[in-house]
């Protein structure tokens, strides 16, 4: 029976079969992508005060994404509403997972108390965290705006 390895994807559990008795090349594509698993890196190389910062500058980029794009949206629209949440949507959604990626491994990109804690009730984050994190995406939240 093939072994199946699971690995958390932001709060989600994703199964990969795993195929050590055999050399299987579809896995081998999943090599890179296995290092990108969306989960915090843990070691040594990223301490609780990178993750904190991260997740302060995260929340700002994505709540000055937000704002901006809004204004954005607003100013092209003509004042056209549903012109303006057209413009607004794929700009505030690409400007998130660009934050996703580029902070995700290290911090887990969270940029949300709510997901914060979410993760901590699921045991992806130790509680002792959650105080720093909370309180560094409030800042983010007021430097950003």
């Amino acid at each position: 029976m093939a072994e199946v390895s699971r690995f958390r994807v932001g709060l989600a559990m994703i199964a990969c079969p795993n195929s050590s008795k055999k050399k299987d090349k579809t896995m081998n594509v999943l090599k890179p992508l296995e290092a990108m698993r969306g989960e915090p890196s843990r070691g040594p190389a990223v301490n609780l005060r990178r993750r904190v910062v991260a997740e302060a500058l995260g929340t700002a980029l994505l709540l000055a994404t937000v704002v901006g794009s809004g204004i954005m949206g607003e100013r092209l629209s003509g004042g056209n509403v549903a012109i303006a949440l057209l413009a607004n949507s794929p700009a505030t959604g690409a400007g998130l997972v660009a934050l996703i990626l580029a902070l995700g491994p290290m911090s887990g990109a969270h940029f949300n108390p709510a997901l914060t804690l979410a993760d901590a009730s699921q045991g992806g984050l130790p509680w002792s965290e959650v105080p720093l994190y909370i309180a560094a995406q409030l800042f983010g939240a007021f430097v950003g705006v």
